[in-house]
């Protein structure tokens, strides 16, 4: 019953995710779907957006922000996982 139970928690903590996801602006959501959810280099996102590798990585700072505001979770501890 309780490996249930989280797996329903980690579904429903998924979900809330890519809700917050997809309320992003344009720009911050194409970065985030490109690099993380489907997995592209930086370099091939920038590519495919046409802006330049440190465009990408503000974009996804920038949206990193808005995602822990909306998640309730700390933004610095999120910026720290990221980098491990």
């Amino acid at each position: 019953m309780d490996n249930s139970r989280e797996t329903l928690q980690e579904l429903e903590s998924r979900l809330g995710l890519f809700a917050a996801i997809g309320n992003l602006p344009g720009r911050q959501h194409d970065a985030v779907v490109l690099t993380y959810v489907l997995g592209y280099p930086i370099v091939t996102a920038a590519q495919l957006m046409g802006i330049t590798q440190s465009g990408v990585y503000s974009l996804r700072r920038d949206a990193r922000r808005q995602l822990a505001a909306a998640l309730g979770l700390d933004e610095q501890a999120a910026e720290e996982a990221e980098e491990q």
